[in-house]
């Protein structure tokens, strides 16, 4: 199975808040370069963003935010976003997320292929993790999907075990 954990805010925006809305914006330009992804891959989402507190914290499902995603476009998203990395020990640390990832990964041996899709590096290249890094002012471009498929179909996001 084929992983992306994914960030929101610098990948799928570029962190233009809404204060009328209170939270970032989501842009098309973005959805339809990670729509890309998803259906040239068949790959499987784990929320690696801090918007995962909304399903940890029951105020979404995992379902729920499958839902958000699509009305703003998201193809090919139903049934695959298959989980959240647990909540932040350590709210300070600049490693934190890599970490978590590395835990995820470990509970789940059936992952083969995953890729990490994020804006900034907490603790993701320092454990190893394969890792597209985003401009987080412009957030996923055409040409940043079209080389995480280049990686999940290659040999750099294998997982060795």
């Amino acid at each position: 199975m084929k992983v992306l954990f994914l960030d929101i805010d610098g990948v799928l925006n570029g962190h233009e808040y809404d204060a009328l809305a209170e939270s970032c914006t989501i842009k098309k330009e973005c959805i339809t370069n990670f729509s890309k992804i998803l259906t040239q891959t068949d790959a499987r989402i784990v929320v690696s963003s801090a918007w995962r507190y909304m399903i940890s914290r029951g105020a979404m499902t995992l379902r729920g935010f499958e839902y958000l995603l699509r009305t703003h476009g998201l193809a090919g998203i139903q049934n695959r976003i298959i989980g959240i990395t647990r909540e932040d020990l350590d709210q300070t640390s600049k490693t934190e997320r890599g970490l978590e990832i590395e835990e995820w990964l470990r509970d789940h041996p059936e992952v083969t292929h995953y890729l990490v899709i994020d804006d900034m590096d907490f603790g993701i290249t320092v454990r190893g993790h394969p890792f597209l890094q985003t401009d987080g002012t412009t957030g996923l471009t055409e040409a940043d999907a079209d080389k995480a498929i280049r990686m999940l179909r290659g040999s750099l996001t294998q997982r060795v075990k």
